[in-house]
């Protein structure tokens, strides 16, 4: 996906790239991807760091 929606009770908390959302460290997104512990948390940042430098590189 190239946009993730972070909904709490029905308000919208964040909207963007995964990879921008995992950078922001008091991000609500960044939290629940840490809580699936370092190796998985690390792994989807890995994917959706790749992913982005794909996004932005094709938009050259």
């Amino acid at each position: 996906m190239d946009k993730i929606l972070v909904l709490d009770s029905g308000r919208v908390l964040e909207y963007d790239a995964p990879y921008l959302l995992l950078n922001n460290e008091k991000g609500h997104f960044k939290r629940l991807v840490s809580q699936l512990g370092d190796k998985i948390a690390n792994s989807l940042y890995q994917m959706a760091k790749n992913a982005y430098e794909k996004i932005e590189n094709t938009n050259l």
